[in-house]
């Protein structure tokens, strides 16, 4: 624990010296593999899926606003639809427009869950998000992982059978609609994710919150559980194939837990061994206070070569 700790205090230092470079640098990696995702699933468009168009939209991003570069990243999901089926690229503009103006446009911390959590459904462990912004965010933040979740059941229905969706799209461009509203939009399934996900981001935000010792680490395993639980009874429940698989909740719901486990330790490590309670009043009230000391731990000092002096023989 120590070492991440000394870990933990190395990042901010360097954080705190280049914070605009590694901001960059993360969202030109996260917009790469978010696109890289997108061209997987739904790429018809081919100057779209141009490995040097790619790193291009990539570029951009690093240095757009949080919100604007996930939008751009949106943009060229509407872009390979346009290649597809327009009627279906007008009802997912006209949807991610609407995200753009009521809500992401506010808040552009949160835009950022919009192409981030596709990409973890992607690689089989959605479940962390919600934990994440149960740790760090607010309720609030059921919106972003809302609509993070559209869009990667978007992506994963014409990644299902993208040759036959394309074929189809040919002669008849609102039967290619009219799958997209049944497979998407009346798919239970889909409602079921996002309810268990802002279940679980609700009940860590709750548990995070609590008074008592080590409240965060319970709030990550509980989480994570009731995630795995959860989603093993929507498998049955309904057809998750767009979604996850019974060995992908498990085994990603474990990984899930180790991964939020060791997460707050970086944003949340206090020593309960060294609690106190306190208790004071004034004119109006009495306070009884409940004081959990922060861990602090100095980033590991570089050391500095040792020279030696040469002996000269005489």
């Amino acid at each position: 624990m120590h070492k991440i700790l000394e870990l933990r205090e190395a990042y901010r230092l360097l954080y705190s010296k280049y914070s605009m470079y590694i901001e960059a640098v993360i969202k030109f990696v996260v917009a790469l593999v978010a696109l890289i995702v997108i061209n997987s699933h739904v790429g018809a468009m081919e100057i779209l899926k141009n490995p040097l168009v790619v790193i291009l939209i990539s570029l951009v991003c690093a240095v757009l606003p949080k919100t604007l570069s996930a939008m751009l990243v949106m943009l060229t999901i509407v872009g390979h639809m346009f290649a597809i089926s327009i009627e279906v690229a007008l009802i997912v503009l006209v949807m991610f427009i609407v995200m753009y103006l009521l809500f992401f446009r506010f808040t552009s911390k949160e835009s950022a869950v919009l192409v981030i959590m596709p990409i973890l459904c992607a690689i089989g462990i959605p479940y962390i998000m919600p934990i994440i912004l149960g740790l760090v965010a607010s309720p609030v933040s059921a919106v972003s992982l809302i609509f993070g979740t559209l869009v990667y059941f978007i992506l994963s229905f014409f990644g299902s059978d993208f040759e036959n969706i394309v074929a189809i799209a040919k002669d008849d461009g609102f039967e290619v609609l009219s799958m997209f509203i049944e497979k998407v939009m009346k798919n239970m399934a889909f409602y079921y994710c996002i309810i268990a996900l802002v279940v679980v981001l609700v009940l860590v935000y709750v548990l995070k919150r609590l008074s008592m010792d080590y409240s965060w680490i319970i709030a990550v395993c509980a989480g994570g559980g009731i995630q795995i639980i959860v989603f093993l009874v929507g498998c049955f429940m309904f057809d998750m194939s767009l979604f996850c698989s019974i060995l992908s909740v498990i085994l990603g719901g474990l990984l899930t837990v180790v991964i939020a486990w060791f997460l707050q330790f970086f944003l949340h490590s206090v020593d309960y061994t060294k609690a106190e309670k306190v208790q004071f009043e004034d004119d109006d009230y009495y306070y009884y206070v409940k004081a959990v000391p922060k861990i602090k731990v100095a980033a590991p000092a570089k050391k500095k070569p040792v020279k030696r002096k040469m002996k000269v023989e005489k």
